[in-house]
């Protein structure tokens, strides 16, 4: 499998997902067609496995090197922006593989994004409570609620950015004044 994930990366790096048949997957993995889609049912499988390793290096890197003292917003643009920069690389393959994380059937590559998701925001979490302990969130907000809604933010703009509703300067300028109103919303009332 080692070997086909990382046919597959190289040739989306070389031509793009588009551009890439699995016929060339498997000739660069030095294997059949057909032992090929003994491992993947279909092109698409290996675009969500390529960028879910990928996914998980950006976010075990970007969450190991917060900045000790950083506020909220700080911390929540030092990790999103990462994946901004992670997907303007190749824009294109970065739509196809969110088109495909959000309208993939359930199986098991599903399942695994949905864990993978599931680990991103208990990590989000973390980082909630930590701002409820230095008073920058109110201690009655719930870590996981204000987690998922700032996940939500970030996808939306993101969204916004590969559909070409917003250039990417825009995209995160939006999405920096989008979290910055909610955490204002999630402050102690005094």
């Amino acid at each position: 499998m080692e070997r086909i994930v990382k046919a597959a990366r190289e040739l989306f790096a070389e031509k793009g997902y588009a551009e890439t048949t699995t016929f060339e997957v498997a000739e660069r993995a030095e294997i059949g067609t057909g032992t090929l889609f003994l491992y993947v049912k279909k092109k698409s499988e290996l675009l969500l496995l390529v960028y879910g390793d990928v996914i998980r290096q950006t976010t075990d890197q970007q969450f190991a090197t917060l900045p000790e003292a950083a506020s909220l917003l700080d911390s929540l643009l030092h990790i999103f922006t990462a994946f901004f920069h992670l997907y303007e690389q190749r824009p294109d393959d970065a739509y196809a593989y969110i088109k495909e994380v959000l309208f993939h059937e359930a199986d098991r590559l599903h399942s695994s994004h949905i864990e993978q998701f599931s680990f991103f925001l208990e990590k989000m979490a973390i980082l909630v409570e930590r701002a409820q302990e230095r008073g920058e969130v109110a201690p009655d907000i719930d870590v996981q609620l204000a987690s998922a809604n700032f996940f939500s933010i970030y996808y939306m703009t993101l969204t916004s950015w590969l559909g070409g509703m917003r250039s990417q300067g825009e995209a995160l300028e939006y999405l920096k004044s989008s979290l910055a109103l909610f955490i204002r919303g999630l402050l102690p009332r005094s």
